[in-house]
């Protein structure tokens, strides 16, 4: 396993590609295994849920772990267009990832927390990476990162939700409008 800290801009990785934008590499491969580690997180409490609301928290958590699986192409695609290797192996991931750990149980309500926490994280990091990419004049990846900051912005607000036990509506943008208490 290499570690990714400090190798993941280095031209030893594949010595016929040069490296462009090292600093912009770097808070891309940490979006990566972040976003990595967010959706393990979400996709492990999906089946470990448990309790009366069971159902609920397994579709929510599916949204969540479905969201963070779709942007692994995109991210190392990104980390190859700027000449560098994307990581490949489990161990690559967890090397890159700035999530901390967390022992949920089945408990819903410790999930939320935990991945509202991880979710701020995510937001950190991808501020970081779009700020980065604007200042090297990289609109494309600016751009994605951006969208993802209103999407982790969304999921800011609906954890917020879980966590504030007052009424929402939930499923609204299905047309639905029944009102539930967490």
């Amino acid at each position: 396993s290499r570690d990714w800290s400090s190798d993941v801009c280095s031209s030893d990785l594949n010595p016929n590609m040069n490296v462009e934008k090292p600093e912009l590499v770097e808070v891309i491969a940490n979006n990566l295994g972040s976003i990595a580690g967010f959706y393990f997180k979400a996709q492990g409490y999906h089946w470990n849920v448990a309790g009366s609301d069971f159902s609920e928290f397994h579709g929510f958590f599916a949204m969540l772990y479905e969201d963070a699986l779709a942007q692994f192409d995109t991210q190392g695609e990104f980390l190859r267009f700027l000449g560098a290797e994307s990581p490949c192996c489990l161990n690559d991931y967890v090397g890159l990832n700035s999530l901390p750990d967390s022992d949920a149980g089945n408990d819903p309500m410790l999930m939320i927390q935990d991945l509202f926490t991880s979710n701020k994280l995510m937001i950190e990091l991808v501020n970081a990476a779009c700020k980065t990419a604007m200042e090297l004049d990289e609109q494309g990846i600016a751009n994605y990162f951006a969208e993802r900051d209103s999407m982790h912005k969304k999921w800011d607000w609906q954890l917020k939700m879980y966590m504030s036990g007052k009424k929402f509506r939930a499923d609204f943008r299905l047309g639905r409008s029944e009102e539930h208490t967490v």
